[in-house]
């Protein structure tokens, strides 16, 4: 397997999962519970089962220089931003629109790879690029009474989440290069850990709340948060910036699959259409440079 084909495989299971997690996240959210403590307690929980894990057989991971720590703890502040405004998007919109605002991402990515990094867009990134988008207007806007609401608070939030995202994914690239993805990822959680601590106190944050919710925050901390993430941290080590991305919309895909088997939420044509458009998309950016340069030789 090559190290291209390895990257795309860890991209797409951290979607996978992220794409479950979203469904799970609205679950949640219809309990009235506040977005912005999910965020809080998802982070906060997924740190603290991070440093008892590395501690435990891992404490090597746990040892990072002062400049080190600067950089994942600027790369942390980038991950709380992003997971708590992606969070209240979802409260305010819904779990396939906040997942499209949030994956505009792609834009911005490449829009930087090739102005400030100069880096030439290649024809797979290119078609894989807007096959992505494509889909996932479809997967959006493709199903009839979606009901909808574009509160613009909503809506800032999944921008603001967009942008950190497609931060997270070029800054990211610096740390895991130098550091193990455990290692960046507990200080990472972590430092979303200590920010949330001032916004709400964990005497305070996990006071009266039911074993439902606890369950949920559970599943969300380890299958939507360290699960992901890890996979994600280790996918950045083989592939391009744009390409992490644009394989990562794969999310949208997973999201309302599982809308429509956890919430019965019924998928229009247009919307497997979008479903089939980011599929070709994940395949473009993985064979279609290959596909070329085998015509080429051949010729």
């Amino acid at each position: 397997m090559n190290t291209q084909t390895k990257g795309a495989l860890l991209i797409l299971g951290a979607a996978f999962f992220w794409g479950i997690s979203g469904t799970v996240a609205k679950m949640i959210f219809n309990t009235d519970i506040d977005p912005i403590a999910v965020s809080n307690m998802r982070i906060s929980l997924a740190a603290v089962i991070c440093i008892i894990y590395l501690a435990m057989g891992h404490s090597n991971l746990l040892q990072v220089s002062s400049t080190g720590l600067k950089k994942i703890g600027i790369l942390g502040i980038s991950m709380t931003l992003m997971q708590g405004t992606y969070y209240y998007a979802i409260a305010r919109l819904n779990v396939s629109l906040a997942i499209f605002i949030q994956y505009l991402s792609p834009i911005i990515i490449t829009a930087y790879c090739s102005i400030v990094l100069k880096e030439k867009m290649k024809l797979s990134k290119g078609i894989a690029l807007v096959f992505a988008m494509a889909g996932s207007y479809f997967i959006i806007f493709g199903g009839a009474g979606l009901g909808i609401k574009l509160n613009i608070d909503g809506v800032v939030a999944g921008l603001i989440s967009a942008f950190c995202s497609a931060f997270y994914i070029i800054y990211g690239q610096k740390c895991t290069g130098n550091y193990d993805p455990w290692t960046v990822l507990t200080f990472g959680m972590a430092t979303g850990a200590l920010i949330y601590m001032f916004i709400c106190p964990p005497w305070i944050l996990w006071a009266g709340r039911s074993s439902s919710e606890l369950l949920f925050i559970g599943y969300l901390a380890i299958f939507g948060t360290i699960v992901p993430f890890t996979l994600y941290l280790k996918g950045f080590r083989y592939l391009a910036p744009s390409a992490v991305n644009i394989i990562g919309m794969s999310e949208t895909v997973v999201a309302s699959l599982s809308a429509y088997l956890i919430l019965g939420e019924v998928l229009s044509t247009k919307q497997i259409l979008g479903a089939v458009l980011i599929v070709m998309a994940v395949i473009t950016i993985q064979s279609l440079d290959y596909i070329l340069d085998y015509i080429k030789k051949g010729l």
